[in-house]
Parts: C-alpha cells; structure tokens; sequence
C-alpha cells in the first residue's frame, strides 16, 4: 500500500505537466490564429482587395483652371511714394460648370481684387505668412461673390511690384 501512494502524487504532478503543456499550446495556437486574422492572413482575396481600396489615398480631382486678365493695381503708399503691384490670378475648381459664372461675374471679381489690393501695404505682402494669407484672402472673396459656384484655389501665376 506504500508504493501505492508515493505512485499516486507522482501521477498527479505528471497528469498537471501534461495539463499545462496542452493549455499552453492551446494559448499559443489561439494567438497564432488572432494574428494571423488580425495580419489579414485568412482573409479572402476580395476582402484584402477591398482593403486595398480603402487603404489607398483618394484619386484626386481634377481641377480646371480659369485664368483673369493680368492686372495692375496701386498699394497703400508709404511716405506719399506710390507702389505698383502686377499680378496675374488663375482660378482652380473641380467643377468646370462654375465657368460660365465665372465669366459672368469677371468684372465683379476684378472689383474685387483691386479693392482688395489697395488696402494692402507693400509689408504685408513681404512677410513670410503674406502670400498665403494673401491667397486664403482672394478665396473666400471670390466664393462670397460666385456663390453658389465655388472655387478651390487661387493660384498667382505672376505677382511684381514696383
């Protein structure tokens, strides 16, 4: 009856080895699988197309241009000495419908620039942040006056001043 019971914890200790072993591997198999789902490696090719797709940055739109007339207009003097600026504007959108608009409403954006270019100063425009305020300016100016069309960008294809 001894030998019986030295056998038995012996036995016991085996069977929980074995036990921890098999959770161990089970633990280790349950990872390798949520991995593998998680990397994408289970799925079908259309799922990982479709992945694809959403991961990839959006096709840009391509943009029309409308170009105004080259322009000169008069700064905000400095000590009674006149300032010139030459500017030539291009209008980018992404909805070629807004041209008509566009044409119809050029002498109103005109007014609109030279208004605008008369109360600048010749610093505001030579301070690093000038052009693009400069530009953010122009836009919301030629969108307040074409609404309901809308343009995205104001691009300056050619600024000197005198």
């Amino acid at each position: 009856m001894d030998d019986e019971f030295v056998d038995e914890p012996e036995a016991k200790s085996g069977s929980k080895k074995i036990l921890l072993f098999a959770f161990l591997a089970l633990v280790l198999l349950g990872a390798g699988g949520v991995a593998a789902y998680m990397s994408g490696m289970l799925d079908s090719d259309d799922v990982r197309e479709e992945r694809a797709r959403a991961d990839a940055p959006p096709t840009p739109a391509r943009e029309v241009y409308y170009h105004l007339p080259t322009m000169i207009s008069n700064l905000a003097g400095e000590r009674g000495r006149p300032r010139f600026l030459k500017f030539t504007i291009s209008l980018a959108m992404t909805d070629a419908s807004a041209i008509p608009r566009l044409r119809r409403f050029e002498p109103r954006i005109i007014d609109i620039l030279q208004v605008y270019f008369r109360d600048l100063r010749i610093d505001d425009l030579r301070e690093s942040r000038g052009i693009p305020i400069l530009r953010h300016e122009l836009l919301v100016r030629i969108n307040s006056a074409i609404h309901p069309a809308a343009i995205s960008s104001v691009l300056l294809t050619e600024i000197l001043i005198q």
